[in-house]
């Protein structure tokens, strides 16, 4: 789903969301969505990307979203379904 239309169902929940981001970032116009991810967070949702196939993430590139967005780097695919659950955890615990 479109960062866009991820904004627009977070605008219309009745509660803050958690949101998980599954993708190999390569988000097509990033500024924006990192923009739209930033504004989510200010707005108190949970974000949380999952950077399939890294080990980690490149710090240089998210520098203004790591203090507001959880990023895992998933090197191993088996080890996103514990990191799920384990958020999931988190927020709703």
């Amino acid at each position: 789903m479109p960062i866009k239309q991820i904004a627009q169902q977070c605008e219309k929940a009745e509660r803050k969301s958690l949101i998980f981001i599954i993708t190999d970032f390569g988000i097509y116009n990033w500024s924006k969505a990192k923009k739209s991810m930033i504004d989510l967070a200010q707005k108190g949702h949970k974000i949380v990307g999952f950077f399939i196939g890294a080990s980690k993430i490149p710090k240089d590139k998210f520098k203004n979203l790591l203090d507001k967005v959880t990023f895992y780097g998933i090197r191993n695919s088996k080890d996103l379904i514990n990191l799920v659950i384990s958020e999931v955890k988190k927020y709703y615990l």
